[in-house]
């Protein structure tokens, strides 16, 4: 018996409202050629539907006429606990889905834990995925590790792990954009101020407040599991009292500083070829005048006053003990030093501070190079 229109839109309109239970008009119904229909018109119900359940039981009753009625059972597995099909992405083979995440934040207000995409070519969702996993990582903080599950060329599940709670994480990183733009009015003053030196206050204001976690680094070379990842985030600088934190926590704020400041800015990940120095080490790159310079906050941030040598460099500098990855790009600018900026700083020091510019930012205590 050919399928109805009318059978289709019923199965479909049930598995939506997830009844279990359902007349459907007819017999001799084909159940395979239903649910290839079924899932034709919504991709998504191939979530919850578990092969082989689907029962079609006829019953025929007599009132006045001969009728035939069938009474469909479905059973249905949900792939895990809360799951939803409203949450579920249709893929119709055009599906962004780098876009999507740098916009996942954003839209849904929280970190990705499950996201289900129902599509019709499940390798190429996984092989954008797997080439753009820098970029994954460096989106969701504290993200450990992502993986995935799926029905070839039915749907794809893609599961992510974090080391940390992602709600709280997502809170915290929340904060942290709000404490940049409240320091970025704070700390530049009511005038207009050249770039370079958006660079130094942000620079000079995290070399004064944060001091370096070396507990938590000993904690991770130790491999303790569970610890509080906040020296890592942005929060450790933009939003912790403590003011603990590691190179990653450090250039991840000073980035969020400069963001807000309109300055281009990288994150570098190498490590520092020093005794006793990290095999996993971070800083900054800013571009100035379309030439990149090194910025390392994190250097010497321990002790009082700030150390201006590793501010503001070009690649001959930073090699002495920086090691980075092939694809940095080359750190060629000279211009915007420290010694550039303090002569700029000492000739405008009143206009500055009339500004509203404080002046322990501009002229440290004490500056070490």
């Amino acid at each position: 018996m050919a399928i109805s229109e009318n059978d289709i839109n019923t199965v479909v309109g049930n598995m939506f409202a997830q009844n279990t239970e359902f007349i459907l008009s007819g017999i001799n119904i084909n159940i395979d050629a239903l649910f290839e229909q079924v899932f034709n018109r919504s991709p998504k119900l191939t979530y919850i539907y578990k092969q082989g359940s689907a029962k079609i039981h006829y019953q025929e009753a007599f009132l006045g006429l001969m009728q035939h009625s069938n009474r469909m059972t479905i059973e249905y597995e949900l792939p895990y606990k809360g799951f939803k099909l409203s949450d579920v992405i249709d893929d119709t083979g055009d599906l962004d889905i780098i876009n999507f995440l740098t916009k996942y934040k954003h839209t849904y207000k929280a970190y990705p834990i499950n996201l289900p995409i129902a599509t019709h070519n499940t390798d190429r969702i996984w092989d954008i995925i797997s080439q753009n996993q820098k970029l994954i990582y460096d989106e969701f903080q504290g993200l450990d590790t992502f993986r995935c599950s799926y029905l070839p060329n039915r749907h794809i599940t893609i599961v992510f792990d974090y080391r940390y709670d992602p709600v709280q994480i997502y809170n915290m990183e929340a904060a942290s954009q709000n404490e940049a733009e409240r320091l970025v009015k704070y700390l530049y003053g009511k005038g207009n101020i050249p770039q370079f030196l958006k660079v130094f206050l942000a620079f000079s204001y995290i070399q004064q407040s944060v001091k370096y976690d070396t507990t938590y680094i000993e904690s991770m070379k130790r491999g303790l599991k569970n610890l509080d990842i906040s020296p890592e985030l942005p929060f450790c600088v933009l939003g912790s009292a403590s003011k603990r934190a590691i190179s990653k926590g450090i250039s991840e704020a000073f980035k969020l500083i400069m963001g807000r400041s309109g300055i281009e800015c990288l994150i570098v990940r190498g490590k520092l070829n020093v005794p006793g120095g990290e095999d996993e080490y971070y800083w900054n790159m800013v571009k100035l005048n379309g030439m990149y310079y090194h910025v390392d906050v994190s250097w010497y941030v321990n002790n009082k006053g700030i150390n201006v040598s590793r501010f503001m460099c070009n690649d001959r500098i930073f090699f002495n003990e920086h090691a980075w990855y092939e694809g940095t790009p080359d750190a060629k600018g000279c211009t915007f030093n420290y010694d550039h900026v303090e002569e700029y700083v000492n000739e405008n020091i009143n206009k500055l501070t009339a500004s509203g510019i404080e002046k322990k930012y501009l002229i440290p205590d004490e500056i070490y190079d």
